[in-house]
């Protein structure tokens, strides 16, 4: 290859790599990795089951009334295996037909449970260079993920969403939910929910699927509240 060539190669490449640096500076994605952990006491007994959950703010141009940031999440839902008495699973999504939490006072999922543990709001713009706290911080009882109960692990229908108001009730006079804990984490994400839920993994991203499972209370049973997007 002549050198002329070589030079204008070695420019296009120069200018696109300026262009591609101008659009990260002015659109910069926002990305934060915690350890979701669920601690529920039944009977005297300690039951704990955790994930690590990425989210990914993706920056872009605003175009008409869609915003400028687009997120992305993977990881899996935190599963406390209890024995005898089923599962219990922290939803990465607050769920169909709960409403939107900010208005109904219902569960958060996991796009903004980390954020919103260190006072950030819900507003990307919250996010701009914010550098997450070392420390397990305690969710509030208004910052809470979506609960769901597999008393049968084998059969998706029969689960259904409980509060931690609802754990004494289900579980036994004595039960409690001690905590749900958030901490920033540099360990790997990993998806292997099916081990303890085998059906998740022949949940698909189709909606509403051709078979579609509900729960008790009506809600779809479906694979966001499972596994994150972008796993």
């Amino acid at each position: 290859m002549k050198k002329g060539c070589l030079a204008g190669l070695f420019s296009v490449l120069l200018i696109a790599g300026a262009a591609v640096g101008l659009y990260l500076y002015k659109y910069p994605n926002y990305t934060y990795r915690y350890r979701l952990t669920v601690d529920v006491e039944i009977d005297g007994q300690l039951h704990s089951g955790s994930s690590v959950i990425e989210v990914t703010w993706h920056g872009g141009p605003e175009i008409a009334d869609s915003g400028g940031y687009g997120p992305t999440v993977r990881g899996q839902a935190a599963v406390v295996d209890l024995t005898e008495k089923g599962v219990l699973v922290a939803a990465l999504a607050n769920g169909e037909r709960w409403g939107a939490p900010d208005t109904y006072g219902g569960p958060w999922g996991a796009l903004w449970l980390f954020p919103r543990a260190f006072n950030k709001g819900t507003s990307v713009n919250d996010l701009r260079g914010w550098s997450p706290p070392s420390g397990k911080r305690k969710l509030r009882d208004d910052n809470l993920p979506l609960l769901l109960w597999f008393g049968d692990r084998g059969d998706p229908a029969g689960g259904q969403p409980i509060t931690q108001a609802d754990i004494p009730r289900v579980f036994g006079r004595s039960a409690r939910l001690i905590g749900v804990f958030v901490e920033v984490t540099s360990d790997p994400v990993r998806v292997d929910i099916s081990k303890t839920l085998p059906w998740v993994g022949r949940l698909t991203h189709v909606f509403p699927e051709p078979h579609q499972v509900y729960l008790q209370n009506g809600m779809a049973v479906t694979r966001g509240l499972f596994i994150g997007g972008a796993s």
